[in-house]
């Protein structure tokens, strides 16, 4: 994808609330599973918050250890431009499950409070 399609998709992502992201998250897994008729939007956003919980320690360490995203995340560029960075650091740790959504929910979230604890402790 292009550089500049990648900003509009974030840009687009980053336009929905955090339970809209998650629920998206929670479609995907709902659908690696799916044998009748999709959850109800509640239940999505409760599967996307799981798979998070889940797979949050994963993400952290790919990110947090990331010395480009920490110092991006200390300067006062775009939020658009910080969860591009994040979703290309997370692209290949998943399949099937959308990481700009997933990037977008970190960067709403804050990419320092995600990273906190980590971030202390160097």
């Amino acid at each position: 994808m292009e550089p500049q399609e990648n900003k509009l998709e974030m840009q687009r992502a980053l336009a929905s609330s955090e339970d809209d992201l998650l629920a998206v998250i929670g479609f995907a897994e709902a659908q690696k599973h799916m044998h009748a008729a999709p959850p109800d939007k509640s239940r999505m956003i409760q599967l996307g918050r799981e798979w998070m919980d889940k797979n949050l320690q994963i993400i952290q360490e790919k990110i947090c250890q990331d010395e480009t995203l920490r110092k991006f995340s200390q300067t006062d560029e775009s939020m658009v431009d910080l969860g591009v960075l994040i979703a290309d650091a997370i692209a290949g740790l998943y399949v099937g499950v959308p990481f700009v959504a997933i990037a977008a929910w970190i960067t709403k979230k804050g990419l320092a409070h995600v990273c906190h604890d980590i971030w202390s402790n160097s």
